[in-house]
């Protein structure tokens, strides 16, 4: 099944039925009116708390350009692999963010909380504790 990189497609195994997702402005749209203020945070925590229901909806606002009749409902019941609902999940923000499969590595990020001000002195350290 020829995918489009380029608009966020990748395809996924739902049954044994492949389907395209789309992570296209519009499905970005949706995603944001369903709740989901960071898409990559949201992943994430979908991820640490095997939250298979929020999977589904993501899954479900995904395929929705080229699927609109599957539902978060219907993906329950079929009951697919997790991981690998994830993984094309994941790939298919990425390539909807940056138009490649992986995020960009980037290199000399800077912890914040040691940055020193722009007027030279150290940052301030925190208050002493009185209860110790």
């Amino acid at each position: 099944m020829p995918v489009n990189g380029h608009r966020g497609e990748v395809v996924v195994e739902i049954g044994e039925t492949p389907r395209i997702i789309q992570l296209d402005w519009a499905a970005l749209a949706r995603l944001r009116d369903a709740g989901v203020d960071n898409l990559f945070v949201e992943l994430d925590r979908v991820l640490v708390e095997m939250d298979v229901e929020r999977l589904a909806v993501l899954l479900s606002i995904a395929l929705q350009k080229h699927w609109p009749d599957v539902s978060a409902e219907a993906i329950l019941d079929a009951s697919p692999p997790f991981h690998p609902i994830y993984e094309a999940l994941s790939k298919a923000v990425n390539l909807a963010f940056f138009g490649t499969d992986e995020p960009p590595v980037v290199e000399d990020i800077q912890n914040p909380l040691e940055r020193v001000p722009a007027t030279g002195s150290p940052p301030p350290e925190a208050p002493a504790s009185n209860g110790g």
